[in-house]
Parts: C-alpha cells; structure tokens; sequence
C-alpha cells in the first residue's frame, strides 16, 4: 500500500503567521533588489555578489511558498493567482534589470523574458483547456534561478579579473539569456506535449476505447513501497483489466498478456520476479515496466532489466516502459506527487499496448 505523505516542516510557520500570499510579495521585493544590483553591478562590481545572494533567498522563499501552498491545499481563485501572478512579476522585473545593465545588452534580455512568458503560458495552457497545470521541462522556476546565480557569479569573476567576453563576443549574463531562449523553446515543447498526452488520455475514457480490447490481460507486480503498484493501478485504469500482486498469482496460462511490474534492483528485476518467472514459462505474451531511483543510472539499468526478462522468457516484450519512483525519502518529489507525470505516462502505455496487441 502507497504510505501516506508525510507533514511537512513549515507547519509550524502558521505561529508566526506566515503565509503564501506574504512571501509571494517578498520574492517580488527581492527580485526589485537583485534588478537594482545588476543595474549597480558596473559601478561596483559587489553588486554583482549581492544579485546572486538575492536570487538565492529568493529560491528559499519560492521553497517555503510552494510548500506551504502545498501543505494548505490552497484551492480558492484567490490564493492561485496570488502564488501565480507576483512570481510572472518577479522574473520580469530582474530580467529587466539586466536588460537596463550594461552587462547585457537590452535584445538578449527582450528574448529572455519572451521565452520566460512562454514557459508559463504554456504552463497556465494546461489549466485553461481542463488539465494540469504543465510542469514539464528543463527550464522550470527554480532551475532558471539557479542559472541565472551560476553565471552572475561568473560574470563577477570576469570582472574582477578584467575579461570582457564569455563566449563570441558575449558577456556571461548573455550567455545565460541563449541559454534561457534555448532551454525555454524545449520546455515550451515538453509542456505542449504534456497536454497533448493529457488530450489523449481523455478521448481514450470518453470513448471507452477500452471495450474494444479482446484479450485476457493481468498485470502482475511486484512492489515494496507502493510506487510500481501506482504505476499498475494507473494501466489498470487505462486497460480495465485485473490487476494483482505476484503472491497471489497462481497461474498465468489462461492469460494472453501478462504485464510485469517491478523496480530495478542493482540493474535486475527484484528477486521475487526473477523466481516468479523461474516458476511461471507458460507465457504467451507479455510486457515489462520498470520503476527506478537514480536519473542518472536509470535508463541504462531498466536496458538490463528488460534484457534479464527476455534472458529469463526466451523471447522480447511486446512493449516496455520505465519511470522514475517517487521514494519516500525524496520530499521534493512526494511534494507533487499529485501532478506526477510519469502516471500518465503509464496511463499511455497501456495504449501502446493496445496497439501491439492488434499487431
């Protein structure tokens, strides 16, 4: 069974009567000073240090505000366009700043803040049509402050040390504008396609195309924490078809298609699998996915894992699918849970599925 979300630390901030709305305002004010440090940063180039010590504060509040929307549920029109619109307000101001900084020249800036507009029209996108709020991509809010900290640090340093260029005859903040308009076309498109996925889930319920499918199918799993059974369930909703634990599996002959479910260990199935299959050969077809822990060491780990299965069945899946747990030790991703992404990456993989079976 899934353990439920643990509470989280800012509880105690109600005491003090800290809100969402009251830090939402101060990380405007805060990206006031970080605007004012960059316009300043030429004159004294310690402005610079200040803008980067702004921008971290400013993560720290944005951490706390997420959080404590989070922990309240906050669901009124009010406290969403309170969490949303001073945070629009925030960006534009300190892009602004360093487009009125000599150290950046106003163009690069305009282009900055034109692909930042994007990234949340396209977030707000998802809402507007009846889906999630879209998350996706590498250029989200946090990520984007942290660059932006990274390279006015190097800029510092440039100037201190008397280097006028970065990199073909652009300044570090210059650099980080193409970065921001490059990182923000891709996370533009991530986030398009997210609602395109989300459009597709949603014909696929409406129009119950889950009727048409023939086949005796079971999803057998394996789960320790509750993160591949979630994984499971959201197939299951997609393919209306039983679902179970192997424990409880006797048999799987009858079956046309056994969908396994487990996390990697150490680039393997989980032990219990890897016997379950041992005592189970009376496969006619099956599929695989994976849940993993590590980003990094993930895709190349479920390579294997898929692999061990094939070793193990003597012939391939029909399809595969692997994802990234959300480990109860990783608050930050237990945080939004709720709007995880690999679910309904789950949910289109049973569509997947239904394709291969028509084959």
């Amino acid at each position: 069974m899934e353990k439920p979300l643990r509470s989280h630390p800012y509880s105690s901030n109600q005491r003090f009567r800290i809100t969402p709305d009251w830090l939402s305002y101060l990380a405007t004010v805060v990206s006031v000073g970080v605007a004012f440090s960059y316009y300043y940063a030429v004159r004294d180039h310690l402005f610079l240090l200040w803008a980067a010590f702004l921008i971290l504060i400013r993560i720290i509040v944005n951490k706390i505000d997420d959080d404590l929307v989070f922990e309240k549920n906050a669901s009124s029109i009010k406290n969403k366009i309170i969490n949303i619109l001073p945070d629009r307000y925030s960006d534009l101001i300190m892009l602004v700043g360093i487009g009125i900084s000599p150290l950046c020249r106003p163009t690069f800036s305009l282009l900055g803040m034109a692909s930042v507009a994007l990234i949340s029209y396209t977030g707000l996108l998802g809402k507007a049509v009846g889906f999630d709020w879209q998350n996706q991509g590498p250029l989200r809010k946090v990520p984007r402050l942290i660059l932006l900290m990274l390279f006015t640090l190097v800029q510092y340093w440039m100037l201190i040390r008397g280097i006028s260029t970065l990199l073909f005859g652009m300044t570090a903040l210059e650099v980080c504008m193409i970065l921001f308009i490059l990182l923000g076309q891709w996370t533009v498109l991530n986030r398009l396609i997210g609602i395109a996925k989300e459009t597709m889930k949603t014909q696929w319920l409406n129009e119950e195309k889950y009727r048409a499918i023939t086949q005796k199918i079971l999803i057998a799993y394996d789960s320790e924490t509750g993160n591949t059974e979630r994984v499971a369930e959201e197939i299951s909703n997609c393919l209306k078809v039983g679902i179970r634990k192997i424990d409880d599996i006797t048999s799987v002959s009858s079956y046309d298609l056994v969908i396994f479910g487990c996390r990697e260990s150490g680039n393997r199935p989980s032990r219990k699998m890897v016997e379950f299959i041992k005592n189970h050969q009376d496969i006619k077809e099956y599929a695989v996915f994976i849940t993993y822990k590590n980003y990094f060491w993930g895709a190349l780990n479920t390579r294997i894992c898929f692999a061990s299965f094939k070793r193990l069945l003597g012939k391939g899946p029909i399809a595969v699918f692997a994802c990234k747990a959300a480990y109860e030790k990783d608050e930050l991703y237990m945080e939004h849970l709720q709007e995880d992404p690999n679910l309904l990456n789950a949910f289109l993989f049973g569509i997947k599925l239904t394709r291969n079976l028509t084959k």
